[in-house]
Parts: structure tokens; sequence; C-alpha cells
């Protein structure tokens, strides 16, 4: 990850900060319910395709295909899995402020410049992490999106130009890192 930081840089680029998740339980007490409504919601789903489409076959007296069953079983069972994939991401994450922008990765660099930024806060979920969050709607996400908005590129409105939603979440050393934002982000 050292290398791909280096070539990632530009010429007098500088690293300022970084950072990393803190350690986090995956089914803590902000994430947990909402990872088992959405996993009771896909599977609720699956369940009435699957019995509506053995009524349906049955009914019409045509062929049944148990390979039709099987495939949306697998896609309840990976979209239920999903969130834990994310946080397995997320945990493999690395943050660089730097004096030109802000570098996020876990695989592949990507960045965030501070022009794109108009707006940024730190807040604390239940659990007493720390995110800093980029834009209006990442501002006004309730706390178990947070992750998601961490794993994901940062989303820049094609209107606006501007950051609408990004998140370093569960960052170590929350202040130090505003502090150095503050100074270069025009908020």
């Amino acid at each position: 990850m050292e290398e791909q930081l280096k070539e990632e840089l530009r010429s007098g680029e500088k690293v300022l900060w970084s950072g990393k998740p803190e350690a986090f339980e995956t089914m803590d007490q902000t994430n947990k319910q909402p990872i088992i409504r959405r996993a009771i919601i896909i599977i609720g789903m699956v369940t009435a395709f699957c019995v509506g489409y053995i009524a349906y076959a049955l009914s019409k007296g045509t062929e049944f295909k148990p390979m039709l069953v099987v495939i949306a079983l697998i896609c309840a069972v990976a979209g239920a899995l999903n969130y834990i994939f994310d946080c397995r991401k997320l945990r493999r994450m690395k943050y660089f402020i730097t004096d030109q922008r802000i570098i996020f990765m876990v695989d592949l660099p990507k960045s965030l410049e501070y022009a794109k930024i108009n707006s940024f806060e730190l807040k604390e979920d239940s659990d007493g992490h720390t995110s800093i969050l980029f834009g209006t709607h990442a501002i006004k996400a309730k706390a178990y999106k947070w992750r998601s908005l961490a794993v994901s590129d940062a989303y820049i409105d094609e209107e606006t130009g501007y950051c609408t939603r990004f998140a370093m979440y569960a960052v170590t050393e929350a202040e130090k890192a505003k502090e150095i934002l503050s100074r270069y982000v025009p908020v």
C-alpha cells in the first residue's frame, strides 16, 4: 500500500495526516437493527418471489425450473451478506490528508479534491465512533449509513460540482484530521 500511495502523490504533495477506521464490531448498536431489517426484507422478498413463481408454474401447468429458485436464493444470501463484505473492506481502508486533497484506498487509491468540498462535519455514532462526513447528504444521513458512504466513492453532484456524500468512518484522531481539513477546505 505504501508503494501505491507514493505513486498516487503528485509532485511536491505532502501527507499531513494518515489514519484508518478504528476497530469496530459489524453488529454494533448503531448497525445491528438495520442489518437485521435489511436481511429480513431481502429474504422476505425472495421468498415471496419463489412462492409466487412456484404457485404460478403449478397453476398454469408450465415447467417448473428449480434453477430460478436457486438463483433467487443465492441472490438473497449475497444481498444479506453484502453489508458484511462492506465491513471487511472498510477494515482495510486507509485515509490520507495531504496539502492538496484527501486520498482514500482499499485496493486502489481514490481521491477527493478540496475544491470539491463545500461542507464537512464530525459526528459520533451511538457506539462512540467519530466519522468525518462530507457533503450535505452525508451530514444528514443516519449513522448506520456512514459505513456504506465510506466504502463507496465520493459522489460529486454534476450541477454544483461539490461532493454531496462521502464519509471517513470511525476515524482515529478525528479532531486532528478536522483541524488540518479546516486549513484547506473553504467551509
